[in-house]
């Protein structure tokens, strides 16, 4: 048994008093030691998450005062317990984000044997957490209707409806049949496209996240960039690009050429290449434009793998074309229901019972 075992049995008996003053070691600087492992181990932007969450939900709490040695299963439950209560409103993935912090920090000053951290059975606090406390999911999306997206389509193509942002109006009306996460799309290069081969190379996406000193902390304001790697398996995939797809493609290459755009992205509007937020405005913009039902950029994408599995594309293939690691992950969270489409519903529920 290692030493930290004994010390943490003999605390918890009442054996050994305390930790001598000099070798106490708080939460916040057995936090600071673990942030510091995880700033060059994960992306950036998740670096950037677990800081936010760190300084909404533990910065201001006891915990960070607390020597980790005197932490255990009741404490960590307790704690935990309490913000489900005084936060109300959080949703399992915040909450996961919030246990993540807690159980990676104590099982590294447990791990690197600081501050005589206590072995934590998680499967104790996982046992009474108040998970009754946790927001649920209880909202039914709908895939964009085929009578919306048509109507974003044609307002955009022919009736240029918002000229402002026409670049990024057609990359909108572009990933209507491509698919893509919107940093993928943001990052899409004209190098990217085949037009022989009619595909397009899904090898790089936009992130944002902060720069950082040695010790962590935050350097300059927060800077997007394009990084070459996604969330495929294995970092690339190609997308076949359909007769719609190679329309709007040249239709967005002859608006570049007419207003003398030089820049490699597709998405540019003349200054800068366009950001992944602003993509997202210009969705919403359309949306009000439109007077079509509110939708973002992650509906383009559902809507498109629901489509092509209504359709009788495998899911494999679909998983495939959405760059998911696993199957179950299209299967689960992207492929939705019709139920807003009631053209569409009509004409399938006709087909199906037609009398042959």
């Amino acid at each position: 048994m290692l030493e930290n075992e004994w010390l943490a049995i003999g605390y918890e008996k009442g054996i050994i008093s305390d930790v001598p003053a000099d070798k106490q070691v708080s939460f916040k600087l057995a936090y600071e030691g673990w942030f510091l492992t995880k700033i060059n181990a994960i992306k950036s932007q998740s670096v950037d998450r677990i800081e936010v969450t760190y300084n909404k939900y533990y910065a201001n709490n006891a915990i960070t005062d607390m020597s980790v040695h005197q932490i255990n299963e009741v404490y960590i439950y307790q704690f935990l317990n309490d913000i489900l209560i005084k936060y109300k409103n959080i949703t399992q993935k915040e909450f996961n984000r919030i246990y993540q912090i807690i159980n990676n920090t104590m099982q590294y000053a447990y791990e690197c044997n600081i501050g005589y951290a206590n072995p934590i059975n998680w499967a104790i606090v996982k046992r009474y957490i108040a998970e009754g406390n946790i927001k649920k999911n209880t909202k039914v999306e709908h895939c964009i209707s085929s009578t919306d997206r048509t109507a974003i389509i044609n307002a955009v193509l022919n009736d240029n409806i918002y000229p402002l942002k026409r670049s990024a109006s057609l990359c909108v009306c572009l990933n209507f049949y491509l698919g893509l996460r919107i940093g993928e799309l943001a990052s899409i290069t004209w190098n990217d496209i085949d037009f022989n081969a009619r595909k397009l190379y899904v090898h790089t996406t936009q992130t944002k996240s902060y720069e950082r000193d040695n010790a962590g902390n935050r350097v300059g304001a927060i800077a997007y960039h394009d990084q070459d790697t996604t969330k495929t398996p294995h970092g690339v995939r190609y997308i076949p690009l359909v007769n719609e797809a190679v329309y709007i493609l040249l239709k967005l290459k002859e608006y570049h050429l007419q207003q003398g755009y030089a820049d490699k992205h597709i998405a540019y509007d003349g200054t800068d290449t366009i950001l992944s937020k602003s993509l997202e405005r210009t969705i919403a913009r359309l949306n009000e434009l439109c007077d079509v039902l509110p939708f973002n950029s992650h509906l383009i994408r559902k809507t498109f793998a629901t489509t092509l599995h209504e359709n009788g594309v495998p899911t494999k293939i679909i998983s495939d074309l959405m760059g998911h690691a696993e199957i179950r992950t299209t299967e689960k969270f992207y492929i939705i229901s019709s139920g807003n489409d009631i053209t569409y519903l009509r004409e399938m529920i006709q087909d199906a019972l037609r009398v042959r």
